[in-house]
């Protein structure tokens, strides 16, 4: 019975308006593949080569939670075993890690079966600048395109611990 449960929630969790993990992780492979994002691919050298995602691992609440929500937090470092970029998932404190604060991705969206609003936020450390990427993305014929982006940047105080 446990692991029916387990199972019946995986499945609510990967799920969310039509958009899936899979859906989830194809967009962001789009995106780490833009030119526009290149600044975030080099600042994630100060950090082994890996663009780091924090999965907080909360108690999933679906009525507490948005659905991008429960997606980010379910995801997992298996997720992006065939990524060609270096992603790590963590949890926990960063700083025991040794995971500067501002390399981590700073994720945000929404969407639905064949629309997504992406924005990844972070700082660009050489750079002493707060970028934040936004990206539409439309499923066409069961792939992914991006349809629309644009990046602002802001000037940022870089901190060591």
């Amino acid at each position: 019975m446990k692991i029916l449960l387990t199972f019946l929630l995986a499945l609510s969790i990967t799920t969310t308006y039509g958009q899936t993990k899979a859906d989830f992780i194809d967009c962001l492979e789009l995106i780490f593949n833009d030119p526009k994002f290149e600044p975030g691919l080099q600042s994630s050298m100060d950090v082994n080569g890996a663009l780091i995602i924090v999965n907080e691992n909360r108690m999933l609440n679906r009525n507490n939670s948005s659905n991008f929500q429960q997606i980010l937090n379910s995801l997992m470092q298996d997720d992006f075993y065939d990524s060609s970029h270096n992603v790590r998932v963590v949890n926990g404190d960063l700083e025991s890690q040794g995971i500067r604060e501002q390399s981590v991705l700073q994720l945000f969206g929404g969407g639905d079966e064949t629309n997504i609003l992406l924005r990844i936020s972070m700082v660009v450390a050489f750079e002493s600048m707060q970028y934040t990427w936004s990206y539409n993305l439309i499923k066409v014929d069961d792939e992914w395109e991006i349809t629309g982006s644009s990046v602002d940047k802001l000037r940022a105080v870089v901190r060591e611990w």
